[in-house]
């Protein structure tokens, strides 16, 4: 399908184009003489609407105006006549010079936000800067991985966790457009806006989250203080108060929904598949189960294991993964063992809410322990079991090993590596290794992150891998 070529020169020329649509402008300015003019045409306008900043006409409502007693065009055809060579060479020129011109309209145009912080982030293509400390004018920020914090100009604060897409709009309004965000409005900021594909959110004084996807499907959680949501329906508004949420459809606003202290969230794409042929929890008689407080029956996973401890009781969860080591080569001369997991989006809470994660991981020294099974397992009757989230009973258990999941982090691969584990496989005598995961430090904010590790029935990543060499 043929571009939109007024469109995607206006993008360009604004820095908001992607790699391949700047390839492909390049490409074609060398082969189509009309392009290569309409780039010129843009570019001398763009210069000229600068130089008019009070004026209200488009670029394209201005560039479709015929000249009077101007039957060959603009300026700008006059200047270069009918020689294609020469346009084209001008036209290229243009694009490997539209950094330089955004620089010097960027000078000039008003900031209205700025980058506070950032934690594990990797950025996609944007059309602004993304150091830390950048200042921001009108444009798009895409955030694969980790989190970054936004403070607008009027001093609302927006903690994007990727992956994410949002455009800056305005010293007090934004677009997300996919992904998830947690915005603090200080009273100064009242009246703060995020527009999503279907809704609007205005705020009143509050701490609240948001997620949605492209297609419009959203929901909106209300931390403190409250928001006012209008669908694009053009349906009454909803209010929304402290402890209260509410899912968005393309469609219209779902009934409002009672407080969850783990929202759902769209859900994300998975990341690429890990291939492994070392021992698993799908080896043998291996296995790979969660076990949940009472108060978390409408928040379950059959693909990724669950994993949180937070100060409000009837949330927390551990982690359990038994592996056959009968199915190990034995390795007589073993001086290093190895645990490797696959983090993956839960689809519960905000990974900005909280500290980084302190995940300790623990061996099960009772052998009758060991043969437990996920279908029967709960909360009271999980081994070494001790009711706090975070601990394990360590009259039947050890420490071996311990890792940290940084603020913000959702995927990725982590990895214990500790000659405590090395130990404790080469003294079992059951050949049976019963491992639990808790998280130490508790979430002491509300809406804090599920961390999903891949367990055996993960479509995409491998489960829990246990190495020794």
């Amino acid at each position: 399908m043929t571009p939109d070529w007024h469109d995607l020169i206006q993008r360009h020329l604004a820095g908001a184009c992607t790699q391949e649509e700047c390839e492909l402008l390049q490409t074609t300015l060398m082969k189509e003489e009309a392009v290569a003019r309409l780039y010129l045409q843009y570019a001398n306008l763009e210069v000229a609407l600068e130089a008019q900043a009070n004026s209200t006409q488009s670029l394209r409502e201005i560039l479709l105006q015929e000249p009077a007693g101007n039957s060959s065009g603009s300026t700008t055809r006059r200047f270069f006549g009918g020689n294609f060579g020469r346009w084209a060479a001008a036209a290229l020129f243009l694009v490997f010079a539209a950094a330089a011109f955004r620089q010097f309209r960027a000078g000039r145009e008003p900031r209205i936000a700025e980058v506070v912080e950032s934690q594990s982030a990797q950025w996609a293509s944007c059309s602004l800067p993304t150091e830390q400390g950048s200042l921001l004018s009108k444009g798009t920020l895409r955030l694969n991985e980790g989190i970054a914090r936004i403070r607008f100009a009027q001093g609302a604060e927006v903690t994007l966790e990727g992956p994410s897409e949002v455009a800056v709009e305005a010293p007090n309004v934004c677009r997300l457009i996919r992904g998830s965000l947690v915005a603090h409005v200080p009273p100064a900021a009242r009246g703060f806006t995020v527009q999503t594909p279907s809704a609007t959110l205005i705020d009143h004084g509050t701490d609240f989250g948001v997620s949605t996807d492209s297609a419009g499907h959203a929901s909106v959680h209300v931390m403190q203080g409250e928001v006012e949501l209008l669908h694009a329906n053009g349906a009454p508004p909803l209010r929304l108060t402290t402890r209260q949420m509410a899912s968005i459809t393309p469609e219209k606003v779902l009934p409002q929904i009672p407080f969850h202290p783990e929202p759902r969230r769209p859900e994300t794409a998975d990341p690429a598949r890990i291939f492994t042929s070392e021992i698993t929890t799908r080896t043998g008689r291996g296995e790979a189960a969660y076990v949940s407080e009472p108060r978390t029956a409408n928040n379950q996973s059959s693909t990724v294991l669950l994993l949180k401890h937070c100060l409000e009781q009837g949330y927390g969860r551990k982690v359990l993964l038994r592996f056959d080591l009968s199915a190990l080569p034995k390795i007589p001369d073993a001086t290093r063992a190895r645990l490797t997991l696959n983090l993956d989006p839960s689809g519960y809470g905000y990974a900005s809410q909280g500290d980084d994660a302190r995940i300790a991981v623990y061996a099960v020294t009772r052998d009758e322990s060991d043969t437990w099974s996920a279908d029967a397992l709960s909360w009271s009757t999980q081994p070494a079991f001790d009711p706090s989230a975070g601990k394990v009973n360590t009259s039947e258990a050890v420490r071996v090993g311990e890792f940290t999941v940084p603020r913000g982090v959702q995927t990725g691969v982590f990895v214990v590596e500790d000659p405590r584990l090395l130990q404790q496989i080469q003294t079992d005598s059951n050949r049976l290794l019963t491992l639990i995961l808790v998280r130490e430090n508790p979430i002491t904010v509300e809406g804090g992150l599920v961390l999903g590790i891949a367990g055996n029935r993960h479509p995409t990543l491998s489960p829990p891998r246990l190495s020794v060499y």
